[in-house]
């Protein structure tokens, strides 16, 4: 399945407010020409939605970025944020995310996990 490049609002599959796609489905994506996504992870909303993957070897990227992630706005039909990953730029994200889930479990939002 290939996950399409025009970015547009999604009907959720359930009466969940979010749908979730993992590698496991087999999804490709390409945000640009010659780059070719092999999606994790595919985070679906009504109104936006995350992509995380891996350059496949066809991939200018390919062996020189670890990973890519975009976030996709679908109300104003954009990306507002797509970046391929070395492993130390991911670790620090994956530090940072991982600083805030913790930090908002002491005291922010209560919806969710």
């Amino acid at each position: 399945m290939i996950i399409p490049n025009e970015v547009k609002t999604y009907k959720p599959f359930s009466k969940r407010r979010f749908t979730e796609w993992s590698h496991k489905t087999n999804l490709r994506y390409f945000p640009s020409k010659n780059e070719e996504i092999d999606v994790l992870y595919w985070q679906r909303y009504p109104t936006y939605d995350f992509i995380f993957g891996v350059p496949v070897k066809t991939n200018k990227y390919y062996g020189q970025e670890a990973g890519f992630f975009q976030y996709r706005d679908t109300r104003a039909k954009r990306v507002y944020a797509g970046f391929y990953v070395d492993k130390i730029e991911l670790k620090q994200l994956a530090k940072g995310f991982n600083m805030l889930l913790k930090s908002s479990r002491k005291g922010g939002l209560k919806n969710g996990n």
